[in-house]
């Protein structure tokens, strides 16, 4: 480029153009020239830059895309550890308390006391107590047997079940208590005629032995036994 300058530098030179300077200033080709060096430089330049640039945007981005992604991991909760209950013991009932069976009570261990025969619309109630001599508590139960001798049948006694009104049973008796039975004599059938006279006459226990009841009863109607009971 520099040889071409010259060359038209000297053809200027020598040639008309030469007698007029005006027509050709090769003064400002030459700066002409430099000026575009300078704008080619610059272009270059920013190209450079530019291209710099955008290599290190795509490296950089290039460097985006190829982080490396990381996976997100789930935390897994620990367990929840329950406590241990121990299981509630229920205590083991006391078995009941097997109750204690009262003897029947025997002759041997009953004395009679005595027996009161009182009045009342037709009717002579003999109230007979007995009393537990015996080492131990022991029951009266029931009805006691009646025996007696005199003109009438066994259908001339009759076991009611009855007891007084204040009447308990049944007949426990601790060892020195009392209990009652009550005979209920009638003379209001077959016209008071011909009535069953009980001489003789004894209580009979459950171990078939007697008591003997110190008195002695009319009765046209059955004679009414109720059951052994005691008193208040």
């Amino acid at each position: 480029m520099d040889g071409l300058e010259d060359r038209v530098r000297r053809a200027l030179g020598a040639g008309a153009l030469a007698a007029d300077p005006s027509l050709v200033d090769v003064d400002a080709v030459h700066a002409g020239i430099a000026t575009r060096r300078r704008r080619r430089f610059a272009v270059v330049a920013t190209v450079a830059v530019v291209g710099l640039l955008g290599a290190g945007g795509a490296f950089a981005l290039n460097q985006h895309d190829t982080k490396p992604s990381t996976s997100a991991v789930l935390s897994v909760p620990t367990p929840t550890v329950e406590p241990t209950v121990e299981p509630t013991v229920q205590p083991t009932p006391s078995p009941e308390p097997t109750p204690t069976v009262v003897p029947e009570c025997r002759t041997g261990d009953i004395a009679m006391v005595s027996a009161t025969t009182e009045g009342a619309a037709g009717h002579l109630y003999t109230d007979v107590i007995v009393r537990n001599l015996g080492p131990a508590p022991c029951v009266l139960s029931d009805s006691p047997g009646i025996s007696f001798s005199g003109n009438g049948g066994p259908d001339t006694v009759r076991h009611d079940g009855s007891v007084p009104a204040d009447g308990r049973t049944p007949a426990v008796l601790a060892r020195g208590a009392a209990a009652h039975v009550t005979l209920d004599a009638q003379n209001g059938c077959n016209g008071g005629m011909n009535p069953t006279v009980f001489n003789n006459l004894k209580l009979v226990l459950k171990d078939g032995r007697t008591l003997d009841v110190p008195a002695t009863l009319e009765s046209s109607c059955p004679l009414l036994v109720t059951n052994w009971y005691l008193l208040p």
